[in-house]
């Protein structure tokens, strides 16, 4: 890589170095397999289904819980929570930074077979 280029992308510091190109890595992967699914069977509209159930369930369980011991939730507290699960499952079928990176080098590699030789 042309010095020029690589002091345009690539901090001084090796700390924000690794993190900047590891997210350039991942933002490429996300552009190159932008549909790649870790279940891939599982459709959108599955995925919404299991999100609403897995809502409903916490909210109904709450509901079961013992508070006498502390203060009771509120509806406020409710609909956060609805809000948290739902967020926590807005990316459940996405793959983990673990299996993009090894896609990504897997597609390296084939590409360039001598690339992630020592």
């Amino acid at each position: 890589m042309p010095s020029m280029l690589r002091r345009s992308i690539v901090p001084s510091d090796n700390a924000n170095g690794v993190l900047t190109l590891a997210a350039v890595a991942e933002g490429l992967h996300r552009r190159l397999c932008h549909d790649k699914k870790r279940i891939p069977a599982l459709s959108t509209g599955d995925l919404a289904q299991i999100r609403r159930g897995a809502r409903n369930a916490a909210l109904d369980r709450i509901a079961e819980l013992d508070q006498s011991d502390r203060q009771p939730v509120t509806d406020g507290d409710l609909a956060e929570l609805g809000r948290a699960i739902n967020d926590s499952f807005v990316y459940m079928n996405g793959m983990t930074f673990q299996s993009t990176m090894a896609d990504l080098a897997n597609t390296a590699e084939a590409a360039i077979p001598t690339l992630l030789e020592p």
